[in-house]
């Protein structure tokens, strides 16, 4: 199967949500439904396996694995979320499995009591496209600098998504409708208009376009990706919209997140439209000396 890889930890189950609708009756795509970050998980993910059970030794995971094999249709698309956990679960992962399209979304502020600082984190996703063979495809965030670095880091062949003109796949027009966002998004001599009504922050519509730059190296049509993305829901906790009492709004960003993250939601909560605005926040984790 085609083996896409993930990585950043900004919105990937979002990307991968995306991915879902996109190739609906294209492709039968296998993913995770939600992110494992680690060697282990992305074992699991190639496998198909849906319970991340301890007790199960390999041999059962094995067994389960290969009836799923004889009872079901085997998936052509796989694709597996990679985040910096510890160092080196990415670069392991990258080693074992040659990825054929790698996805950069952003390089976020994580697990700096392990990794150190901000660069650090960057070199551990740096592996996933590193270690892409010249056949493959990297797909890289162009409105971050950062991973906009990593374009001469790579011998793949390499596409860029952002709002900026030097981006390949490019959002233009976009502004918010309501409580989502619309826009138009060119490649080459290719457009498309995109309606994004349940989308919250402007971290999640360049997370789709990640979806929609997948697109391009799977040769599928851009404005009926476009299309099908006007149905994206936010996995639950990853800034989802809920409806509360008396015609009030929850932004629910309660899913395990990040500094980057959670400022997208609070400048969400800025821009749309209320005449109360309360903000409650806990903590973030494993940020070492910049958790206060």
């Amino acid at each position: 199967p085609l083996v896409i890889g993930i990585g950043g930890g900004l919105n990937q189950t979002l990307v991968t949500a995306g991915l879902q609708l996109i190739l609906d009756g294209h492709r039968y795509l296998c993913s995770s439904n939600q992110p494992f970050k680690n060697p282990l998980g992305a074992a699991l993910d190639i496998l198909g396996m849906r319970n991340r059970n301890k007790q199960y030794s390999w041999w059962h995971i094995l067994t389960r694995s290969r009836l799923q094999e004889l009872t079901a249709a085997e998936p052509d698309t796989i694709a597996v979320e990679l985040g910096p956990k510890k160092p080196g679960d990415i670069d392991q992962v990258a080693q074992w499995f040659k990825f054929n399209i790698g996805l950069v979304t952003g390089v976020p502020t994580t697990r700096l009591d392990l990794f150190g600082d901000h660069a650090m984190v960057a070199h551990e996703i740096l592996s996933l496209i590193v270690s892409l063979q010249t056949t493959a495809t990297a797909l890289l965030n162009s409105d971050d600098p950062v991973v906009a670095t990593m374009r001469g880091k790579t011998a793949a062949r390499v596409l860029t998504f952002g709002r900026g003109p030097t981006a390949d796949l490019r959002l233009k027009h976009v502004q918010r409708q309501g409580t989502g966002f619309s826009g138009a998004v060119t490649f080459q001599q290719q457009s498309a208009e995109l309606y994004l009504p349940f989308l919250a922050t402007t971290e999640q519509v360049t997370a789709v376009l990640g979806a929609l730059a997948l697109t391009i190296p799977l040769k599928l049509n851009l404005a009926l990706a476009a299309n099908r993305l006007s149905r994206l829901l936010p996995p639950p906790g990853h800034s989802r919209l809920l409806a509360g009492k008396e015609g009030s709004r929850l932004l629910d960003g309660s899913a395990d997140t990040c500094p980057e993250e959670a400022f997208a939601g609070l400048d969400a909560l800025r821009e749309l439209p209320a005449r109360r605005r309360i903000a409650v926040l806990g903590d973030i984790t494993g940020l070492s000396a910049q958790s206060r």
